[in-house]
């Protein structure tokens, strides 16, 4: 299970709810969610910025974050998978 703070990934141990870092984002910050795609096995960000929030991919190895959409509003604190 992953998470976030504004500018790190961490991964989250279910039993304990103990946070270890994994490494620092790349190319943005702000990161307020997060959604994996279990199918395509990739890990999706939102930012909190004005005047519109971005989607990104997150490479899990190096914190980058590869910008992939706007999402059409400000201050996203969310991402939802439907898969």
């Amino acid at each position: 299970m992953y998470g976030a703070s504004s500018h790190a990934l961490f991964t989250l141990d279910r039993k304990t709810g103990t946070a270890t870092k994994v490494v620092d984002f790349v190319g943005g910050g702000d990161i307020m969610g997060l959604s994996y795609d279990a199918k395509q096995n990739r890990l999706y960000a939102s930012d909190w910025k004005m005047p519109l929030s971005a989607l990104y991919l997150v490479d899990i190895q190096t914190g980058f974050l590869t910008p992939v959409a706007s999402i059409g509003y400000p201050l996203s604190h969310s991402l939802i998978s439907t898969n």
